[in-house]
């Protein structure tokens, strides 16, 4: 479907799929650059898989330590680069990954600087164009916003204000 798109075929009205267009997209343009080979793809799937450990090591550090973010993205890799896991395909999920943890690393961020919020926004948006599931990470960020409501001293204007806008952007 990367190569039908580079002949001039639109997503849903040249070819049906379930899929959002992201990848279809994103494999005509890897196609334009690297040639229609399978082999082109699978790099920029392991170049992603390995975008995304250095991310998730980011998150890990943040949250806890670098000891922590080291081993997330050790075993992050170490399950993505398994070929019974993925296969010999492009599968979709990794690039859906890789911009979901990009959106929760921006959302760390956002204590920051408001501009972090709408670069978690945009980033958790583009994971919805190349899976539908992206909406369980999306979900789970609102749910832990709304979480920090059990805590009695959270329950202030100012913290329901800065609530509210995390959620928004």
């Amino acid at each position: 479907m990367g190569k039908s798109i580079l002949h001039g075929a639109f997503p849903y009205i040249s070819y049906a799929d379930f899929k959002p267009p992201g990848i279809w997209y994103l494999l005509a343009l890897v196609f334009r650059f690297f040639g229609t080979s399978m082999y082109a793809a699978r790099v920029i799937l392991y170049l992603t898989n390995a975008l995304s450990a250095l991310v998730l090591y980011v998150i890990g550090k943040e949250i806890w330590n670098e000891k922590i973010g080291r081993v997330s993205a050790l075993i992050f890799l170490i399950g993505m680069l398994i070929p019974a896991f993925q296969g010999y395909y492009v599968l979709t999920e990794p690039f859906m990954t890789f911009f979901c943890l990009l959106g929760l690393l921006f959302l760390f961020k956002a204590r920051k600087r408001t501009l972090y919020l709408i670069a978690s926004g945009i980033a958790i948006g583009i994971s919805f164009l190349f899976k539908q599931t992206a909406i369980l990470p999306l979900i789970a960020v609102i749910v832990f916003c709304l979480s920090n409501f059990l805590i009695p001293a959270n329950r202030t204007k100012k913290y329901l204000t800065a609530s509210a806008r995390n959620i928004l952007f």
